[in-house]
């Protein structure tokens, strides 16, 4: 049987994994979007540090590429802490409290989007996401 503590340890790690992926994710499309519209290559209006420097486009290139592979390694690196949170959170057999916990520990919305959408109040879905965790408890 799993404390509550561990729990959320289990938990907080797949939601740390997943913010993490997001913002590399993000990080790479957005510098493939300032790229693809010319603002990532900074050209000289002298060729002599061109030459010496290396062609700027290909810098650039290369520094999509260091992100994207950067994303790569963190969706990578998802799959053993969400299948671990996962397996917790399907013990819960309230559809709307497994609700709760997917979209807090693996969407990664925050409390205060989280009741917005369901129309709780923040207080109240924060006693959810508890009596949640207590639920799994006593289902390990």
């Amino acid at each position: 049987m799993l404390s509550v503590k561990e729990i959320k340890q289990i938990l907080r790690e797949a939601r740390e994994a997943g913010l993490k992926y997001i913002r590399l994710r993000d990080k790479a499309r957005s510098y493939e979007r300032r790229l693809m519209a010319g603002k990532s290559v900074r050209y000289d209006s002298a060729g002599g540090t061109h030459e010496r420097d290396g062609n700027s486009m290909e810098r650039s290139l290369c520094t999509a590429v260091d992100y994207q592979t950067e994303a790569d390694k963190a969706a990578q690196a998802l799959s053993e802490p969400y299948i671990k949170a996962n397996r917790l959170i399907y013990l819960v057999k309230d559809d709307k409290l497994r609700d709760i916990l997917n979209r807090y520990y693996f969407y990664g919305h925050s409390w205060g989007r989280i009741a917005e959408d369901l129309g709780y109040s923040e207080r109240h879905v924060k006693r959810l996401h508890g009596i949640a965790l207590q639920e799994i408890s006593k289902n390990t």
